[in-house]
């Protein structure tokens, strides 16, 4: 949460490392504390009962997106809070609150798996449909995580190529005002006056909030 998000590259060092570089670069990013709560949230509440009933496999994939929406949420609201709030709270503060967080994730989960569970059977019964396996909930838990990882990969892909245009983009800015040697000189003049860099750093301070 400390970590300025403008202060990473726009695209991963040309060092040789290659796809496997870029790969370690997209996946990097660590989770956020408002992430995670409220991606909790919208996965709870998408275990709720439906007017119909679900087959696991589909109530994974939709429990798995609404997991990632909400993450993309919570790191959205976090954001904002860091900008809003005159200072952070203590790393003693920090630390108890992720221990509750992790505490309440796996408590919460499992009534909130299990109460789902008695809910779409009982739906499925009214129907005349036969209960769901017994190895349902375990199915259901492992595709929810694959699709929240999905997609979360994929939102942070997307933000790479975002970062790497914006990139581009500011440097037709500098080249569009300055001279060749004043850009390979860093473009000082053009840093100083705002004309250049000041679309891409709005716009990548944007990315990072709204895709964590």
């Amino acid at each position: 949460m400390t970590d300025d998000p403008l202060d990473e590259p726009a695209v991963p060092p040309a060092r040789g490392g290659g796809v496997r570089e870029w790969a370690g670069w997209v996946t990097r990013r660590p989770a956020t504390f408002g992430g995670l709560l409220v991606g909790l949230a919208f996965f709870w509440v998408s275990l709720t009962p439906s007017l119909l009933p679900r087959p696991w496999f589909t109530q994974g994939a939709v429990s798995g997106i609404s997991l990632a929406i909400g993450y993309g949420v919570g790191s959205g609201l976090s954001a904002l809070l860091r900008k809003v709030l005159p200072s952070e709270p203590s790393p003693q503060f920090k630390a108890v609150a992720w221990k509750v967080l992790i505490a309440a994730s796996i408590l919460g989960s499992a009534v909130m798996l299990w109460a789902s569970k008695n809910w779409q059977n009982e739906l499925r019964r009214l129907m005349g449909i036969d209960d769901e396996p017994g190895f349902s909930v375990l199915g259901l838990l492992l595709l929810t995580l694959l699709f929240s990882a999905l997609v979360l990969l994929g939102s942070r892909m997307v933000r790479s190529f975002a970062r790497f245009t914006i990139r581009q983009v500011d440097r037709l800015f500098i080249v569009g005002c300055c001279d060749r040697r004043s850009v390979a000189a860093g473009c000082q003049r053009c840093r100083r006056s705002g004309r250049g860099g000041r679309l891409g750093g709005a716009a990548r301070s944007g990315l990072d909030e709204g895709m964590g």
